[in-house]
């Protein structure tokens, strides 16, 4: 009789360790998912990131081609003003 209760308590044992295990391997996975799904947002963060900051240097470039632009229509602007303050001296001379 005491041999069946420590056979039966044996087998209830091996069953809830059995179903610990279970339940550990299905963590694991759960686990090694998520790992995966956080490396692969890292790598995505990574490559927004380095998007956005190639984004910023081309609006830092076309920022300072921008300037040398308006630079060059100032002094083109300037050089009209000149030529038509010119021909109406000229035609006040006149």
């Amino acid at each position: 009789m005491l041999e069946n209760e420590i056979n039966f308590e044996f087998n209830n044992l091996e069953q809830k360790l059995l179903k610990l295990l279970e339940e550990y391997n299905q963590l694991k996975n759960k686990v090694k998912k998520l790992d995966d799904e956080k490396e692969d947002l890292i790598i995505q963060l990574s490559i927004k990131n380095h998007e956005f900051d190639s984004l910023k240097r081309n609006k830092i470039l076309r920022g300072e081609d921008d300037k040398d632009e308006k630079i060059k229509l100032k002094k083109e602007i300037e050089k009209n003003i000149n030529e038509i303050d010119n021909c109406i001296a000229l035609f006040n001379q006149s």
